[in-house]
């Protein structure tokens, strides 16, 4: 997590029930560490703010409070290239510059940054050693959330460990500098994780960030390709006690990695700017204020690049959405059906479309394919590379992959989740 769309991806996350977010590690990525750890604090005092207002003037009673997240600084800096941010775009804080300047109406907004944010990320460890009762007492962290004393690969770690194995989904929405982490560490550990949901990379599009790189991929290079590569091996339809069985014999199985490119991003994440102009000005609250001006900011970014007039795209909370039907599609009671049957209905359809392996569920369409990652190239770094010959006379050398890519997803029900998420309302109603 660290910027715009990461922060609203962590708000629908905290309002959904049914998902239990055990921890959010923190990176460097569209900004620094520091400010990614201020956005983070800032984030949970607004939230905080929110359950108060629901308290006082009526709404969900427990939104937001299902979950008591770990909050973990994870990496500063990518695993071996040069640092790049993305200020230009994401304003210099990261999050549309709200802690410093003024928003469209000239409504001041620093307020909702804490003057000492920097002590609100002190472990809960540190307040439980600290001798000092008054201490202890005025460093009580948010209800919403702790700190963890660990880093943020090693929370990773941490988190798996604890759980049973195949219950934990990962979804990254950053560079993946703290999973690679995690995994050279302890990969007998990582490789407990059930799933990792990836928002990165351009496939079959151009990059957004260089001519052929996607931001998160190109932020660093070397941990994507290190992610990808838990893949190989990976089968579809291996079972929990396959995968068991091949971690006890070589402590190691491989990952089931699904990955969100921009190719299809696009497309699942647009969020019309008519929404906002429609909807927030109707919504006064601590969320709203907060949020408001962020998305504001985000449209007028997208107007001066010329990237798009009439909407702007929330990539990550797409991540979100998908974790959510594709859960709801594993609980459904319905027998799968043979790869051969393209018309039968089902909670997973299996086909083959060009020599790849389709599947259609909750309303996502995926295929499996064997996605590189260039890591040295000057001019593409953080490339997806995909072979695209017809006839194979030689194979690739180097470690192949087996990742889930999404292809196409559903629009609406992203909208619906993000609105009723940030602003409470119903768009069906």
């Amino acid at each position: 997590m660290e910027i715009i769309d990461d922060i609203v991806a962590i708000i629908l996350a905290l309002a959904t029930p049914n998902i239990d977010v055990r921890a959010i590690t923190l990176t460097h990525g569209n900004t620094t560490i520091g400010n990614t750890v201020r956005n983070a604090t800032t984030l949970f005092s607004v939230l905080e703010k929110q359950t108060e207002y629901y308290k006082t003037h009526g709404g969900p009673t427990d939104k937001f409070q299902t979950s008591r997240p770990a909050l973990a600084i994870g990496a500063a800096m990518p695993i071996k290239s040069t640092q790049i941010l993305a200020s230009y775009f994401h304003g210099e804080d990261g999050l549309g510059e709200i802690h410093t300047t003024a928003s469209v109406d000239q409504q001041q907004h620093p307020h909702f940054t804490y003057k000492d944010w920097q002590s609100l990320i002190i472990s809960d460890q540190e307040i439980l050693d600290a001798e000092d009762t008054l201490y202890r007492k005025e460093k009580q962290h948010s209800p919403l959330y702790t700190t963890s004393p660990r880093s943020g690969c090693d929370e990773i770690l941490f988190q798996l460990a604890q759980a049973q194995p195949f219950t934990v989904t990962i979804v990254a929405v950053g560079p993946l500098t703290n999973l690679a982490l995690a995994l050279e560490n302890d990969p007998k550990t990582f490789c407990l994780a059930k799933r990792i949901i990836i928002l990165g990379g351009a496939i079959d599009v151009p990059g957004n960030t260089s001519p052929f790189a996607e931001f998160n991929f190109l932020a660093d290079a070397h941990a994507a390709k290190a992610v990808l590569e838990t893949t190989h091996g990976y089968k579809p339809n291996t079972t929990i006690e396959d995968k068991l069985a091949l971690h006890q014999t070589n402590g190691w199985c491989p990952l089931h990695v699904v990955m969100l490119s921009i190719d299809a991003g696009e497309a699942c994440s647009t969020f019309p700017v008519s929404l906002l102009e429609r909807y927030s000005p109707t919504v006064d609250t601590p969320l709203s204020q907060f949020i408001t001006p962020i998305l504001e900011f985000v449209a007028d970014k997208s107007r001066e690049y010329g990237k798009r007039q009439e909407h702007i795209a929330l990539f990550d909370p797409v991540c979100i959405g998908l974790l959510l039907d594709f859960e709801a599609s594993l609980a459904t009671k319905t027998p799968k059906l043979p790869v051969q049957d393209q018309t039968a209905k089902s909670y997973l359809h299996r086909v083959i479309e060009s020599g790849r392996l389709i599947q259609r569920r909750g309303g996502w369409t995926t295929y499996f394919e064997d996605v590189r990652v260039e890591t040295e190239g000057e001019f593409t770094r953080g490339m997806c590379c995909v072979d695209r010959r017809v006839f194979i006379g030689k194979q690739w050398t180097g470690v192949s992959t087996n990742v889930e890519v999404v292809r196409e997803g559903p629009n609406a029900s992203f909208l619906q989740r993000v609105m009723e998420a940030m602003y409470d309302i119903h768009l069906n109603d």
